[in-house]
């Protein structure tokens, strides 16, 4: 039987991940709850919380997306910022350094749409454009992309 979240409001849109979910509220922040072990509430700490808690710094968002550990907004002005686990470069700022607060991913302008995976991120732009960054051990980021790990998005062949 489904269960009202306690504390959220109104939601335009969720995303779940395997052990903690978040919201996009109709205001543009983003509201996550759950196992927080890598910072992937955004709140600025690694405690787990059983009610939504705001992601900090974000009141532009369009949309949101949650992975292994680690998630992502898209805002208004085209950007997106991501926090949460980074071992593999899966928040897209070129380094492999976890954050307890939203980062920028670097050269994402346009962004249309973000999807976040088991340790790697996607995104579309208004233009058509596909980039993907982080984990790419089965060439999951898009082909021709020389390494392992790609901490900045990198475009995906064919697109």
């Amino acid at each position: 039987m489904p269960v009202e979240v306690p504390g959220l409001g109104a939601a335009s849109a969720i995303a779940l991940a395997e052990d903690f979910s978040c919201a996009l509220l109709a205001d543009g922040t983003v509201d996550c709850w759950g196992n927080n072990t890598y910072g992937q509430l955004g709140n600025r700490s690694t405690a787990p919380s059983s009610v939504p808690v705001p992601v900090s710094a974000i009141t532009n968002a369009t949309g949101v997306s949650a992975g292994s550990g680690f998630a992502c907004a898209v805002l208004a002005d085209g950007t997106a910022r991501c926090w949460g686990k980074n071992d593999y470069g899966e928040l897209g700022n070129a380094t492999a350094l976890g954050s307890f607060v939203p980062v920028a991913v670097l050269g994402m302008a346009g962004t249309a749409v973000v999807s976040c995976g088991y340790d790697a991120t996607c995104a579309l732009t208004h233009d058509g454009v596909a980039v993907c960054w982080g984990y790419n051990e089965a060439s999951q980021l898009g082909g021709r992309v020389p390494y392992y790990v790609n901490p900045v998005p990198v475009t995906v062949c064919g697109f």
